[in-house]
């Protein structure tokens, strides 16, 4: 089955790799009921990407990584999602501002723990704003679409379009667009 979305834990090697691979362990439970599915290689474009803030010192290789998924898959917006730990929200926050000076769009959204309803539920629209912003702009009818070939209906009217926009993006609030 294929997952609702990808989530790429990005940590810095300058943090103790046993709090990391807990603290992953701590989230990846609450991600992947969600449908999501950790994932080192994201190059699959019709499946959206949150990259996941394990720790601060990261601002450099999120933008390196998000600058090779985008040669492999185009350009699109980026959701980073942090946490209440590890200085993930500040390199989040960085990582932002520096897209948003270069002209991208994205959002970053914040889960203070595994147990936060109200941040997944964020996260959960934030995922289908991707998805929908995806197959907006990628070919319906493309031979390497997993879901065409699986017979579901790539063409289907969505609700809403989603729309990027210049505001600021740390969101805590459940808006439809980035």
């Amino acid at each position: 089955m294929k997952p609702a979305f990808r989530f790429v834990p990005i940590a810095s090697s300058l943090h103790d790799t046993r709090a990391i691979t807990a603290l992953q362990a701590e989230f990846s439970p609450a991600l992947e009921r969600m449908g999501g599915a950790c994932w080192e290689d994201p190059s699959d474009p019709w499946t959206p990407v949150i990259w996941f803030v394990l720790t601060g010192g990261t601002e450099q290789r999120l933008l390196d990584a998000m600058a090779d998924h985008e040669r492999r898959v185009g350009p699109g917006p980026v959701m980073l999602l942090a946490h209440g730990g590890q200085n993930s929200l500040p390199a989040a926050l960085e990582t932002l501002a520096r897209l948003q000076q270069e002209g991208r769009k994205g959002r970053v959204l914040f889960v203070s723990s595994p147990s936060d309803a109200e941040g997944f539920e964020l996260l959960k629209q934030g995922i289908h704003a991707l998805e929908s912003w995806r197959k907006l702009r990628l070919p319906c009818a493309s031979s390497s679409n997993p879901s065409a070939s699986a017979g579901e209906d790539t063409n289907s009217t969505l609700p809403f379009r989603p729309s990027c926009c210049n505001r600021p993006s740390v969101s805590r609030s459940a808006g439809k667009e980035f």
